[in-house]
């Protein structure tokens, strides 16, 4: 996934125009690739949040989270392009509350799995900004 996205920026800056100019896209591709690298304790708090959409960045922490961890298209019967459009035609706030339904509904041995929590916090830190 970085390596893709490092790829895109090159071709971008080379075939289209400099990336700077792309503005909120390319701050968010660049907060990605930061991302993808931070362990999930320090991803509450972080100034990169302010550069991704809150669904992305717990859609994310899902790749981390523990095999017992039931994504929010497995929960609502959704294959994972279905989710994709209910994700497209639903507010960021509509999709927050599926991720926290799933993780109220999850077993009880993968509560305290740092991508748990990082996902809790982060989801009550939005709520408190609204």
């Amino acid at each position: 996934l970085v390596r893709d996205a490092t790829e895109l920026e090159a071709a971008i800056s080379q075939q289209l125009c400099p990336t700077e100019h792309l503005g909120s896209s390319y701050s968010a591709l660049r907060a990605l690739r930061k991302l993808i690298f931070m362990e999930a304790e320090k991803l509450p708090g972080s100034p990169l949040l302010k550069e991704l959409p809150t669904p992305a960045v717990c859609h994310h922490l899902y790749s981390r989270g523990p095999d017992d961890l039931q994504s929010p298209h497995a929960r609502a019967g959704l294959s994972a392009g279905q989710y994709s459009v209910w994700l497209d035609q639903h507010s960021e706030q509509e999709a927050l509350e599926r991720i926290q339904a799933t993780l109220e509904g999850m077993p009880q041995a993968v509560t305290g799995h740092p991508a748990v929590e990082a996902m809790s916090a982060i989801i009550e830190a939005a709520k408190t900004e609204e």
